[in-house]
């Protein structure tokens, strides 16, 4: 009955740990970016993002977030940022 309850405690703490390092490894909470002007969602994106993100994805995601159409950022719009965790 003791071996049960430890391997059910270890079992338990694997689970919640593996949660922990999951929920940690990245924000999964977007951001709000205000355009400058001259930005393009890609140059944005690029400043954003690591290096291992998917900057198409990223493009995308932004794009369809705020409803976006072809030319139609201007200064002073507020853009949600998907969080990089979320791509």
């Amino acid at each position: 009955m003791a071996r049960l309850a430890v391997l059910v405690v270890v079992i338990a703490l694997a689970v919640w740990l593996g949660v922990r390092v999951a929920t940690a490894s990245g924000s999964v909470e977007p951001v709000v970016h205000e355009v400058r002007a001259g930005e393009t969602v890609w140059g944005i994106a690029e400043r954003t993002y690591s290096a291992d993100t998917d900057l198409r994805r990223a493009v995308y995601e932004i794009e369809r977030l705020n409803a976006l159409r072809a030319g139609g950022l201007q200064p002073g719009d507020e853009l949600v940022l998907p969080a990089e965790g979320a791509l």
